[in-house]
């Protein structure tokens, strides 16, 4: 039997084809990877863009939110508010919604915005918190211009906030921040106290030499750098006249001397329907079992010497908004120091604000302090604690409920 011999030419033929086809394959494939990258890196491009547009828009209805903070604050609940629409922004456009979500202890809008970014077929979109910020005198637990000094026993510093409630229990917390503007050798000495919360000194201080800390002393926080001098403007009381008080009397907002009681004496003052009922002293000094007692939302003004022993001064209502002291300092020789002081050392719970910022401030006695204390020196002397009220950094006390602005408490990316 004679095999035939297989045509060569047809062979090459066949193999040329299979491999033509295969680099046909390979260029489509090729051509489609290169297409998808092309689309895919056009896609992550896009969609950097979008989340870059979305926070350039963020920011800026920000600044829409805070150049009208009391229409923003007065939001409806469940009502969504337009600020930006199709907003150019780069090479994309944003848009951004605001809505109020829930309300402070003072009553304003506590607001959701959102913001969505676009650019080509891409968006993203960045949702922030806002919360009201106010302008309020006590921000911190206690705040000095020079010098701090924990130079008692157990003396010790924390927080409540008494918009949910009395201090106590789980109403307790860790925002009890202290700080000075100085940056001074061992201008912050806590000595072997307590501190349940931040430690702050001047700028460009340094902490390892401005804060001073002994064996056994606590601070939870953070030893931290003011980013600028904390603004503390002084007290000016305009000049007024008035007669003493040495005996048990209420008093109506109005203006007074010299205030000095003794034994069992009590001075009541009363704000009646003033919102703030101003009481005007020259000077003020307790001592014996006597007492100043507050009804309704008092502030009283101080020009000389506050010095409040006995009973101390007791805020009937409990809440520390509603009582508020200040005093001015008295430079009587000229050398720009206050000789007037300030001496808390009454047994009882002071429950309210203390705004003396040229003006020594020296804590003694067994009574604690409810509320914030700022003064040119501050000085803990005795047993007792200072708790400070979280609700005065947000307008209660000192301060009113003005919002200066809102400011963003959670950022997230949807």
């Amino acid at each position: 039997m004679k095999i035939k011999n297989i045509d060569n030419k047809g062979v090459a033929l066949l193999i040329s084809l299979l491999a033509g086809m295969a680099l046909i394959l390979i260029s489509i494939s090729a051509m489609i990877i290169v297409s998808t990258n092309v689309f895919i890196g056009k896609n992550t491009k896009d969609l950097t863009a979008s989340l870059y547009i979305a926070e350039a828009g963020a920011y800026k209805a920000l600044n829409v939110v805070n150049s009208s903070t009391s229409n923003y604050a007065a939001l409806s609940t469940g009502r969504v508010t337009t600020i930006l629409s199709s907003d150019s922004i780069g090479n994309g456009t944003d848009s951004a919604t605001v809505e109020r979500i829930a309300t402070d202890a003072n009553g304003k809008a506590i607001i959701r915005l959102n913001s969505t970014g676009y650019t080509g077929t891409s968006n993203k979109i960045i949702s922030i918190v806002l919360a009201p910020e106010y302008d309020s005198k006590f921000k911190y637990a206690a705040f000095a211009k020079n010098k701090i000094s924990f130079s008692g026993n157990f003396t010790a510093v924390d927080s409540y906030d008494s918009s949910k409630g009395a201090y106590g229990g789980t109403n307790v917390s860790s925002d009890g921040d202290i700080g000075i503007n100085s940056i001074a050798t061992e201008a912050l000495d806590i000595g072997n106290g307590d501190v349940y919360g931040d430690a702050y000194i001047g700028p460009s201080g340094n902490v390892s030499t401005v804060i001073k800390t002994q064996a056994g002393a606590v601070l939870t926080g953070i030893k931290g750098v003011l980013p600028e001098a904390v603004n503390l403007p002084p007290v000016t009381i305009p000049a007024f006249s008035g007669a003493e008080v040495k005996s048990s009397v209420t008093l109506s907002p109005g203006n007074f001397g010299e205030l000095e009681l003794s034994g069992t004496n009590t001075v009541t003052l009363d704000a009646g329907a003033s919102n703030p009922g101003k009481f005007y002293f020259t000077s003020i000094k307790l001592s014996g079992s006597s007492q100043i007692t507050t009804t309704g939302n008092v502030e009283i003004y101080v020009l000389g010497n506050l010095d409040a022993s006995g009973n101390g001064i007791v805020n009937s209502t409990g809440d520390t908004s509603r009582l508020t002291i200040y005093v001015q300092k008295n430079d009587t020789d000229g050398d720009g120091i206050a000789n007037n002081t300030i001496k808390l050392s009454g047994n009882g719970g002071f429950y309210g604000g203390i705004y003396a910022p040229d003006v020594p401030v020296t804590v003694t006695g067994n009574g604690d302090i409810f509320g914030s204390i700022v003064g040119s020196s501050i000085d803990l002397t005795g047993q007792g604690k200072v708790h400070y009220d979280k609700k005065m950094s947000y307008g209660g006390g000192g301060g009113g409920s003005t919002i200066t602005k809102y400011v963003i408490k959670s950022w997230k990316e949807i």
